[in-house]
């Protein structure tokens, strides 16, 4: 129970937030996304509150009269103590209130009822573990989601902003990346995106994007874990913290993936042991490499999204900080005991579902690797599409991206020193162009992929798609060259660098090398 200091600041605060919004009415904007009726203990005050909210709802003006109207709509007058008490409370907020204040009391009320509530919560979580009836592992998944909702509700109002907000952050960030590719011929991704460890997706989708979910999906040996490992070292070797949830393979197995992939050494030689001197070195000089970079390895099987969460969070909170999260693959994930309903396409759809809550509530890239349904004899398109990935329509749905690789695997085998063309499909991008096609060498000796660049004349913008795609006619109408001059106009659109007579300056005027118009 809070104690008396502490109620007495929570009753003030009531009265003062109510009082202050009775004189200021125009700031109820400021409070109704984090304040509810339900947050204030005094219940006459949570009932004049809500009717502010219903006039306010009305698009009434809130006034002594629109409220008091409404208060005798829903027969609750008398339960507000009145006409006399809203009347003193407004002769109150006329002597107190400001912005400042409407704003304290707000957070006062918010911070007091959720400690409140987490009370109440704790008191019947120890009531039910008391009766030792039911599953615990049930009963921990239940808490945490009433914690979860209560934590969500504290969370401030970052997310919500103005184009006049972010209008000339928006400009700085298009300007610098225009600047970057016309000096260096880097494209460099909105919105903070990780290296891929591929060009192409690095310039049509924008690397790993915070907060995103993409997935790659392929079909039995085809080769999601070296797409995974290759992406980790690209994003871990640009200095990022990878943390890596490996669900079906051992610590050996996976080490020796990502010291063949870094240092481009005989993964079959590895295995067995029949390393040559030089292989001996390129492998220590790997593994001393490996540890300096930020990668950290699960490798715990039959774990739930549950697990994945506080795993990450525990990782976030330490001194290396997290910057993406690699899960290899979603199919092996195990429901909450809360999901299991019998139904495995609404269990997976629930497990994607929580791995885009988790990269929004982390605010961190999410990468994970998707089981495709098996090829059938007599298809006649056996290119992978979305409709193929195993089990539940809703990863694709939920992801934000969708690369999907293909490739024929007839005759192919483990020790095959031949890379084996991949072909790459990035079949949904929520940011950009879609039904892009490139290609990759399997390199199975190595354990990596490696994009084949198709030779380009020279490294102007107009032929920057002709160094990565396998065949240009795949973009369609559209390329590369066109989206970086959708850029340019972007740029001149939303600046608001005006010259002397009020015009804005178009971008053939920004300098490049200063970095200003």
């Amino acid at each position: 129970m809070v104690d008396k200091t502490g109620l007495s600041v929570y009753q003030t605060a009531q009265e003062g937030l109510v009082a202050s919004l009775l004189f200021l009415p125009d700031n109820i904007s400021l409070v109704s996304t984090l304040v509810t009726p339900e947050d204030f203990s005094d219940g006459h005050y949570g009932i004049i509150y809500n009717a502010m909210l219903n006039v306010n709802r009305k698009n009434q003006p809130i006034n002594l009269a629109t409220i008091i109207a409404d208060l005798n709509d829903t027969n609750r007058i008398s339960e507000a103590k009145g006409v006399e008490e809203i009347t003193r409370l407004l002769s109150y907020g006329s002597e107190t209130a400001t912005v400042t204040t409407i704003e304290q009391y707000a957070r006062t009320v918010k911070n007091y009822a959720s400690k409140s509530r987490l009370e109440s919560i704790c008191r019947e979580v120890l009531d039910e573990a008391g009766k030792n009836t039911g599953n615990a592992r049930v009963l921990l998944e239940s808490t945490r989601d009433r914690l979860e909702n209560e934590l969500v509700s504290l969370m401030p109002d970052d997310n919500k902003i103005t184009t006049n907000d972010y209008a000339d952050e928006y400009v700085q960030d298009i300007m610098t990346r225009v600047s970057t590719f016309r000096k260096t011929g880097k494209i460099i991704a909105a919105g903070g995106g990780l290296p891929t460890g591929f060009p192409t997706v690095d310039k049509i989708v924008g690397g790993w994007r915070p907060s995103q979910v993409s997935v790659v999906g392929a079909r039995t040996n085809i080769g999601k874990t070296f797409f995974l490992i290759d992406s980790a070292l690209a994003a871990a070797h640009a200095g990022a913290s990878v943390l890596f949830f490996s669900l079906e393979m051992p610590k050996d197995d996976i080490m020796s993936r990502l010291v063949a992939a870094n240092g481009i050494i005989n993964l079959n030689s590895l295995n067995n042991g029949t390393l040559t001197n030089e292989d001996i070195k390129a492998t220590k000089a790997s593994v001393e490499e490996l540890s300096k970079l930020k990668i950290t390895m699960d490798l715990t099987p039959e774990v739930t999204v549950d697990y994945i969460r506080a795993v990450s969070q525990q990782v976030a909170t330490s001194d290396k900080g997290l910057d993406l999260i690699i899960v290899d693959y979603l199919q092996l994930i195990t429901p909450n005991a809360s999901w299991r309903s019998g139904n495995r396409e609404r269990e997976v759809a629930e497990i994607s579902r929580n791995l885009k809550l988790l990269a929004a509530q982390l605010k961190v890239p999410v990468l994970v690797a998707v089981q495709l349904n098996r090829l059938h004899r007599g298809d006649e398109n056996p290119e992978p599409t979305m409709h193929d990935i195993r089990e539940s329509n809703a990863i694709a749905q939920d992801a934000n991206v969708v690369l999907l690789i293909d490739r024929d695997t007839t005759g192919e085998q483990e020790n095959n020193t031949t890379p084996a063309p991949s072909k790459f499909i990035i079949a949904k991008n929520r940011g950009g162009y879609t039904n892009v096609r490139f290609m990759c060498n399997t390199n199975l000796k190595y354990a990596r992929f490696e994009e084949i660049e198709v030779d380009k004349p020279d490294d102007n913008v107009e032929n920057v798609e002709k160094s990565t795609f396998l065949d240009n006619s795949m973009l369609g109408s559209d390329s590369v060259s066109e989206a970086i001059n959708d850029i340019k106009h972007e740029a001149e659109a939303n600046s608001d660098s005006l010259d002397s007579n009020g015009v804005k300056k178009s971008f053939s005027e920004y300098d490049v090398e200063e970095g200003t118009w």
